[in-house]
């Protein structure tokens, strides 16, 4: 666990200890003016999904911004905790819920703020209306619908529409409509990608229209797992909201899909050791940025490769063999491949430009897994 001593705003960033976990305040501002100004003036809006970040300061900023929707999405009652207790009052959990125990502190959220659970089904709705009875409040529901075959969901119209009238017709519960994971990143053209979340979220629509057809009314189809392509489900007729993580940071694995926006979370990490002509040792290893996803890449230097490569250090190579120009002391940028989880490995995340310093965000909800 990192618990540095903190450096105050004003300092500058090459003054930092290291790993350091930096936001690029320049670039996350223009990677959400970009997505957020696409939804202005449409019928969808763009709802964070601030598990990418876990940090409550970061989502404010993003529901400031004109074309976010009233509030934000997580994956845990955890997150949602924390993110109740930093003031946001519109939450919506996207995982389904299975313990009596979550259930009990999702209700207790549901007397101070909205709180939207998904379900898939029956079962799961029972539950959920008894726990809602038993605390006397009453739970928006959103029906899952499965819009790709490795996900969870109610597959068919006719499970998903039977689902939204039970869910209706139970004391403690609200309909307010359906909910989607589309595709992950994958490795396959972009063009490939793009026509199966066209295809994901024709599916989501029609599953939408079957539920009004049988007469019931649904406010809200949020679309999500969108960053690569936000485009698709924002501009559908049908969807009212897309749920993105990534998209203010952008990390490796993203920015290849995704050429309109630009990494701004990076670790600085410092040289240590130079054991040989083509390589360096530093201070950032997977404690620090994690390598779940894949190493890290390294920022601006595409002739050279990094990796997480253990507990506390990393390496920094040239891909040839040739000299590396650094030395012992020197910093390097690294773009972790998944922000997400580096931001889970740090308690602080400090926020610069022009390389000082302007605010040093707790990033909260790290470890609010359950």
């Amino acid at each position: 666990m990192e618990r540095p001593i903190t450096k105050p705003p004003g300092t500058p960033v090459d003054q930092l200890d290291t790993p350091a976990l930096v936001v690029d305040l320049d670039a996350f501002e223009a990677n959400v003016e970009q997505v957020h100004g696409f939804f202005r003036g449409r019928a969808a809006t763009m709802r964070p999904n601030v598990h990418s970040h876990k940090t409550p300061a970061i989502a404010h900023r993003q529901l400031a911004v004109e074309g976010a929707a009233s509030g934000v999405a997580v994956v845990s009652v955890g997150e949602a905790e924390v993110f109740a207790s930093a003031g946001i009052g519109d939450i919506l959990v996207s995982m389904q819920l299975a313990s009596a125990g979550k259930l009990a502190r999702a209700c207790a959220l549901a007397r101070t703020c909205r709180i939207s659970l998904i379900a898939d089904n029956e079962a799961t709705v029972t539950a959920y209306a008894s726990a809602a009875t038993a605390a006397g409040v009453t739970l928006d529901i959103l029906v899952d619908v499965q819009t790709h075959p490795h996900r969870a969901g109610a597959v068919g119209l006719g499970q998903a529409v039977a689902l939204a009238k039970a869910i209706e017709s139970t004391l403690g519960l609200r309909f307010v409509g359906v909910f989607t994971a589309g595709g992950p990143i994958g490795d396959g053209p972009a063009a490939e990608l793009r026509k199966r979340d066209e295809q994901a979220v024709a599916t989501f629509v029609a599953t939408r229209r079957a539920i009004e057809a049988a007469g019931l009314a649904v406010t809200v189809a949020s679309y999500g797992n969108s960053t690569h392509a936000y485009d698709v489900p924002g501009a559908a007729d049908g969807v009212t909201e897309v749920r993105s993580g990534a998209y203010p940071l952008i990390d490796a694995n993203h920015a290849p899909h995704c050429p309109g926006l630009t990494p701004a979370a990076k670790l600085m990490a410092t040289i240590n050791s130079r054991p040989e002509l083509g390589r360096a040792i530093t201070d950032c290893g997977q404690k620090a940025i994690g390598r779940d996803f894949g190493g890290p890449q390294v920022d601006l230097r595409p002739d050279l490769v990094a990796a997480a490569a253990s507990a506390e250090h990393g390496l920094v190579d040239t891909l040839d063999g040739s000299p590396l120009e650094m030395a012992i002391g020197d910093h390097v940028w690294l773009i972790p491949a998944d922000v997400s989880t580096a931001f889970a490995l740090h308690d602080l995340v400090y926020a610069a430009r022009s390389g000082v310093v302007e605010a040093v965000w707790p990033i909260t909800a790290r470890g609010a897994f359950a």
